[in-house]
């Protein structure tokens, strides 16, 4: 059984022989510095007949995608919001559409009061007033927002809406290259 297999594994090799690998002294096999043994010494008759393959090695950079998040508020009425939107534009309609699914009236909702990208957003009421706040940090934005309602109402005030918009990781490309592009991997999950 033993001969068998030894026979097998000498003719699965051929002509070809097991792969050698000529490295820099020091630097291990399988190492990106080392390349494929000269083949000249494999029957070719010359060096330059077995030049070995370029090595091309591109450097790969995480991209991320904005997102967008807006606030409109009727000035009579309700706030309408929208998180997570792909575009500036797209943030300013689903927030319209928001107001005007609360009661709003469709001109009053047009009145855009925050706009952000990539972050989070809130809103703080009391005493009859409302601060925004928007930035990298939810609990910082309330903080801000509601010291500031205070500072203008004079009453105490509380967060009655906090979002946020994130970045999307949509891949990895080489430096200069933006998604869709066929050099472009997907996504580490």
């Amino acid at each position: 059984m033993g001969l068998v297999l030894l026979a097998l594994l000498a003719a699965s090799a051929g002509s070809s022989g097991f792969a050698q690998t000529a490295c820099p002294q020091g630097v291990p096999p399988g190492d990106p510095r080392c390349g494929p043994s000269p083949s000249w010494h494999q029957g070719q008759t010359t060096p330059e007949e077995s030049a070995a393959p370029r090595v091309i090695v591109r450097e790969r950079f995480q991209v991320w995608e904005d997102r967008f998040g807006a606030i409109a508020r009727d000035p009579e009425g309700p706030a309408g919001m929208s998180e997570g939107q792909r575009s500036e534009e797209d943030a300013r309609i689903a927030a319209v559409a928001d107001c005007v699914s609360k009661g709003g009236d469709p001109k009053g909702c047009r009145n855009i009061v925050l706009e952000y990208a990539s972050g989070c957003a809130v809103l703080a009421w009391g005493g009859g007033f409302e601060q925004f706040a928007s930035g990298p940090d939810d609990k910082d934005n309330a903080d801000r927002a509601v010291r500031r309602c205070q500072e203008r109402s004079g009453t105490a005030c509380r967060v009655v809406y906090s979002g946020c918009s994130r970045p999307v990781d949509v891949g990895f490309c080489p430096k200069g290259v933006r998604p869709p592009h066929p050099s472009c991997g997907p996504p580490k999950r």
